[in-house]
């Protein structure tokens, strides 16, 4: 029997020229509608030259993007798609975070939440679990993924994976999941991102892929290449690991995408001599979907005309996209999800219930030296010492979607609702950047007075994440001279 959605796809792919075809490959980042930079994206938009955004959210503009599409020849949606690391519209803890719980159906119920709220403000794709094995803890991301242990890795990715996805693509409470980094992207030197190494081949079987062979066991639509080169070929043009291993050898059938302008970067690194030839190394290595580097929309039908690419070959990563897009529903409405005011009202109770019991469980005591936890009922006096100690933005942390810090439960917050008996006295010490003398005296001061001293230390949000390497891992700032809990 005929397959009406299969017929839908190639009817579709029938009908496209060769620049509509590489249109759908072309994935942009999104910019307000109401800026003049935006025109190029519009034009492009009517004229079937974008078949993905990136970074937009919200009602009015989910609404007006897929409007916008609508217009061209053929009318085909967009995937939009954004970052959702560690939820949405409710927060959860962080990646790493969550890996210390060991808990992986918490872990499915955080994502089936972020899947829901992002659905419901017109997001269909979340560039999200990122699966990087780490061990180096200078490297800024490493907050971002699910530690040091493939093993764990490896499950996380299954969990995470099924919370996104759900039960049902076309469901309207459910998003793609594109898995990131294909490749070792962890396996950095010195910490820095995006490092080549030279990383042989068990290393890159054992540690770096088994998170991402399990996600694709899992059913993931989408995989996102690496910046790096773990044998010398930038990920994004690795013919070897994106169609030998990805697709050959674990039989991927979903799409590809590059990293944020990986294309373009394929020169930076040596590999290709300008954008004609980055593009053409990275689509005949098997990468489907080019981020922002706009080198598919303007190099690919020329390469097929020449003959370096094969029109075939074209087609196939087409159908992928479009297949996806049939999965997800969109072709039969590209607002499936979209709900007005989704990520304006209050936060279900049973969401933030779901992030605080995912917090509880990530929470990791190394010592409770002198029967310190829990506190005593009989406590009067508590010092709260630490720049983190009453930080809305530093309490969400990296990545942290559409999470308000207006709404963010302090540690301070919480331990004057905990401890309604008790004085909570609470003395930053300077900043997370630097103290000045007095600021530090003031906080010993405090820690003198008190009975029970709470030390929040760390670094600030945005000193972990994508660029935010260290050198070193001591306490950032002057915050390692702050006092220390008194003897009892």
């Amino acid at each position: 029997l005929a397959d009406p959605a299969a017929d839908r796809v190639e009817d579709l792919l029938a009908r496209m020229t060769l620049e509509e075809k590489a249109g759908q490959l072309n994935m942009v980042s999104a910019v307000p509608v109401h800026e003049a930079k935006f025109e190029p994206i519009d034009r492009a938009l009517k004229g079937g030259a974008v078949g993905a955004m990136f970074n937009a959210h919200g009602f009015e503009t989910m609404k007006d993007l897929q409007a916008r599409a609508a217009q061209s020849r053929l009318g085909i949606p967009l995937i939009l798609a954004l970052d959702v690391v560690h939820g949405y519209r409710t927060i959860f803890p962080t990646p790493l975070g969550q890996a210390a719980s060991f808990d992986m159906e918490a872990i499915r119920l955080s994502e089936r939440i972020a899947s829901r709220e992002a659905a419901a403000d017109g997001v269909n794709m979340l560039l999200t679990p990122m699966l990087d094995v780490s061990r180096d803890a200078r490297w800024g991301r490493v907050v971002e993924g699910p530690g040091e242990s493939a093993w764990l890795a490896a499950r996380i990715a299954e969990a995470r994976v099924r919370g996104v996805e759900g039960q049902d693509l076309a469901a309207p409470d459910a998003t793609a999941s594109c898995v990131k980094h294909f490749g070792a992207n962890g396996a950095v030197e010195g910490g820095r991102d995006y490092t080549a190494l030279d990383l042989s081949e068990r290393a890159l079987r054992e540690t770096y892929l088994p998170p991402f062979r399990a996600a694709v066991d899992a059913g993931a639509a989408c995989m996102m290449s690496a910046f790096n080169a773990p044998d010398g070929v930038p990920t994004i043009a690795n013919r070897r690991l994106l169609t030998g291993v990805l697709r050959g050898e674990w039989g991927f059938g979903g799409v590809v995408m590059s990293d944020f302008e990986a294309i373009q970067e394929t020169i930076a690194h040596g590999v290709a001599a300008d954008r004609t030839d980055a593009a053409r190394l990275a689509f005949t290595a098997g990468a489907d979907v080019d981020m922002q580097s706009r080198a598919y929309v303007e190099k690919l039908p020329l390469l097929v005309r020449e003959g370096a690419v094969d029109e075939a070959a074209l087609d196939g990563a087409v159908l992928r996209v479009l297949r996806l897009k049939q999965r997800l529903g969109l072709l039969d409405d590209p607002l499936r999800g979209l709900r007005a005011a989704s990520a304006t009202g209050p936060i279900p109770p049973e969401s933030l219930a779901a992030s605080q019991d995912l917090a509880e469980k990530s929470f990791v005591l190394l010592r409770n030296e002198r029967r310190a936890l829990p506190f005593s009922p009989d406590v009067r006096r508590v010092a709260l010492i630490g720049p983190l100690g009453d930080s809305p933005a530093d309490t969400l942390g990296p990545w942290a979607g559409r999470g308000e810090p207006s709404e963010t439960v302090t540690l301070r917050m919480g331990l004057e609702r905990r401890l309604p008996g008790a004085t909570v006295e609470f003395t930053p010490g300077g900043t997370a950047a630097a103290s000045r003398d007095e600021e530090i005296a003031a906080a010993v001061e405090t820690a003198r007075r008190a009975e029970v001293v709470v030390l929040a230390l760390g670094e600030r949000f945005d000193q972990s994440g994508e660029g935010a390497s260290r050198a070193e891992l001591g306490l950032p700032g002057d915050q390692a001279r702050l006092p220390p809990p008194p003897p009892p």
